[in-house]
């Protein structure tokens, strides 16, 4: 008998990941895991949202994981803009922050799906691959809510702070964590008047009266997300 010729091998190349991230240790674990995957190679890890795009530019990812809070800026508008420069990358957003505001606008932003930090690390990996497929990734209880708000037509969420822009939604967050408003402005590279701008809008879209209801307001908020995520 003849004997069957053998089958070629079949070289299977790594995708290749930007992790975009604040936290070292969150990078140190994600880069390990993934590593181990035999599917998913890091080839740049960054914690700075300018930094990030040159990293992107530079090494064209297959995929972006992209934190929504970083310390020099706005996660949101980071996925905006490398959405715009490189339309066909597939971002990953993932945050401690409430699901149910944040993964729509990630996504309208330009990411493909959102993860919560609170995951364990193995729904990283289906998560990849099912951006991978082509898939959009999200929760199990906003998925339906949030497509369908997505979907030409949809309805519109009438939650309070869905009523609120991305830019709107970062000053909130950042004011619930107690920092200053010149702090603010740094952070998010504006005036002060320009926060102070925010700040108003901020008041009359959530119907308080002053700003020490939007202080208040907006620190019950961040305490309700770090209990959610602890």
């Amino acid at each position: 008998m003849e004997a069957s010729a053998e089958l070629p091998l079949v070289q299977c190349q790594l995708v290749p990941i930007v992790i975009v991230d604040d936290h070292e240790i969150i990078r140190y674990a994600f880069s390990h895991f993934l590593a181990q995957t035999g599917t998913f190679t890091i080839v740049g890890e960054t914690g700075s949202s300018i930094e990030a795009q040159s990293l992107i530019a530079q090494l064209r990812p297959r995929i972006a994981i992209i934190d929504i809070s970083l310390r020099d800026g706005d996660g949101l508008e980071l996925i905006k803009s490398v959405h715009y420069r490189f339309p066909s990358l597939l971002m990953l957003a993932y945050s401690m922050h409430d699901e149910e505001i944040y993964a729509e606008r990630a996504c309208r932003a330009g990411a493909k799906g959102y993860l919560m930090k609170t995951s364990p690390l193995e729904s990283l990996e289906t998560a990849l691959d099912d951006l991978l497929l082509g898939k959009v990734v999200l929760g199990g209880p906003v998925r339906e809510r949030v497509l369908a708000r997505l979907s030409p037509g949809g309805t519109p969420d009438e939650a309070p702070l869905a009523r609120l822009t991305d830019r709107e939604v970062e000053v909130f967050r950042l004011i619930g964590k107690g920092t200053p408003i010149s702090k603010i402005a740094a952070h998010l590279c504006l005036s002060v008047k320009t926060i102070e701008t925010y700040r108003e809008n901020l008041k009359k879209k959530l119907g308080l009266a002053n700003a020490g209801q939007l202080n208040r307001f907006a620190v019950e908020w961040s305490l309700k997300q770090e209990k959610s995520s602890g």
